[in-house]
């Protein structure tokens, strides 16, 4: 038997041949088998047990051969998937390192060193709505809930959209957090002084001294 190989076939009409000897011989041919497949050698001064077994033999010698090829086929269909799979995983992390960098000029960019760089050779860094927020003094959690309620709504992050917002915060006289806090509990992606705050805040009439409604999620504020 091979080395990890923990069991074979015993083919039903080997029964026939243990019913023609007779106890005795029929336990040492059983003996003789199992000490075979365990790769102990088993030698015996019994004729008939040597005839008998012979055939058995070259029986589990055919089955051994056939475990070998499925195995070796099984082994290299193995090493085919995992080299498969490190290959998708290496083009995934190669995908993944090229959305961070464009090209210009035949040359290409990393977008994350963009903004150092530009500061390095005295450029204005890029706009970002969410450092902008977050500068102005409002608590972080609230600034991803809100960005998250202009993703919803399809709102552009413009530095426009921001001093407007902030404009609008300012005029209520009110801790802008305390506002920020009503805004994005109300799913709200902006905000105008006028707007109806609740039980959060006195109402504000707009200029035409209507007053706004409490839920305005089809409100496009840019």
């Amino acid at each position: 038997m091979a080395k990890d190989k923990k069991s074979f076939l015993f083919y039903v009409d080997w029964g026939e041949t243990f019913d023609e000897l007779s106890n005795e011989d029929a336990g040492k041919l059983i003996k003789h088998l199992c000490d075979y497949v365990r790769d102990k050698s088993p030698e015996t001064d019994s004729v008939l047990i040597k005839a008998v077994f012979a055939n058995m033999k070259s029986t589990l010698k055919r089955d051994l051969d056939k475990w070998r090829t499925k195995s070796l086929k099984n082994s290299e269909n193995a090493k085919k998937r995992w080299h498969a799979n490190a290959y998708e995983r290496k083009k995934t992390d190669a995908n993944h390192a090229d959305r961070d960098k464009v090209i210009v000029n035949d040359k290409v960019i990393d977008i994350d060193n963009v903004t150092e760089k530009n500061n390095k050779v005295g450029n204005p860094p890029a706009f970002s709505f969410k450092k902008s927020l977050i500068d102005y003094g409002f608590e972080k959690q609230l600034v991803k809930d809100f960005l998250q309620n202009r993703k919803t709504k399809r709102l552009s992050n413009t530095k426009t959209a921001y001093d407007d917002f902030i404009l609008e915060v300012e005029k209520t006289g009110r801790e802008k957090n305390e506002i920020f806090k009503i805004i994005v509990k109300k799913g709200w992606g902006g905000f105008k002084a006028s707007w109806n705050l609740g039980d959060y805040a006195p109402n504000i009439n707009d200029p035409n001294g209507r007053r706004q409604p409490d839920d305005l999620t089809n409100f496009q504020f840019e």
